[in-house]
């Protein structure tokens, strides 16, 4: 399988990810059950890279957080993730919680983060809390990207639960081994779709 990426020519907004089919998850990294399912899409427009995810859980999150804060250590707490590799095997991690609360690192290698802080542009963020899950937007600017995004780069995205028990999501888990979002066989092959009409 591979993680779909749906090209469009023209600029998007958050609520045009509404209309785009999501990919799923229906168990965790464990192999339990995981409702609501754990599902994401993605979308890129000429100048940002568009992620949709929708999660259970929701309720565990600093709600002091404001929309677009730039905040390490999300993962604390319940969050979306996802993590973009390309050819040379750098990769970037990003974060977003369920109160629009944002973090990116970029890596050289394996849980090796680079020195420098990745470009911070943010095209827009939505957060929404329902009883049985959330659902996050965040839209990164090409200029944010500090990886190549093509034929060739790599996904994985992933998330965690935290109540009413801990549960780490993923778009492909390793078996055999314990939850590891960094993990090189975790990440799969983009595919770019045409966006639908």
């Amino acid at each position: 399988m591979s993680v779909a990426i749906f090209h469009s020519a023209s600029a998007l907004k958050p609520a045009d990810l509404l209309t785009l089919p999501m990919q799923q998850s229906l168990a965790d990294w464990a192999g339990c059950s995981v409702q609501p399912a754990f599902r994401w899409c993605f979308a890129r427009d000429p100048k940002t890279l568009w992620f949709r995810a929708s999660l259970p859980g929701g309720q565990h999150f600093d709600r002091q957080h404001a929309p677009g804060e730039f905040v390490e250590g999300l993962w604390e707490q319940d969050v979306a993730e996802f993590f973009l590799k390309d050819s040379s095997g750098r990769y970037q991690e990003f974060n977003v919680s369920p109160a629009g609360a944002w973090w990116t690192v970029a890596l050289r290698g394996y849980r090796t983060r680079e020195e420098t802080t990745p470009e911070l542009y943010v095209s827009a963020i939505e957060a929404s809390v329902e009883a049985d899950g959330w659902t996050a937007v965040l839209g990164i600017s090409h200029a944010g990207l500090s990886v190549q995004l093509d034929d060739s780069s790599l996904l994985h995205v992933s998330g965690i639960v935290h109540k009413p028990a801990r549960q780490f999501l993923s778009s492909r888990p390793v078996a055999g081994i314990e939850p590891d979002f960094h993990h090189p066989e975790a990440f799969q092959r983009v595919s770019f779709q045409e966006f639908p009409k």
